[in-house]
């Protein structure tokens, strides 16, 4: 019997763009749960178009937000 499940994490920030504690827990349990056998993947924002890549054998989606404030103080560009 299969007990290996699919797990989609979602997060703000995703490895290589840490930004405190919670990145680096997140990066920690979905290597643990990729270990146990289970399919994982992310699913994080970002400023810049859609991106798809793979970070340590599991698939990351990056998605665009529109925001104009990003965390941690970084301001994107306004385009009108």
């Amino acid at each position: 019997m299969n007990t290996n499940t699919r797990i989609l994490f979602i997060n703000f920030l995703y490895d290589p763009f840490i930004g405190g504690g919670t990145e680096v827990v997140l990066r920690d349990l979905v290597g643990g749960a990729k270990k146990f056998g289970h399919e994982v993947k992310v699913l994080t924002l970002w400023g810049e178009d859609d991106k798809e890549e793979l970070i340590n054998g599991v698939p990351v989606y990056r998605a665009k937000i529109p925001n104009l404030y990003f965390p941690f103080g970084r301001k994107k560009e306004q385009t009108l």
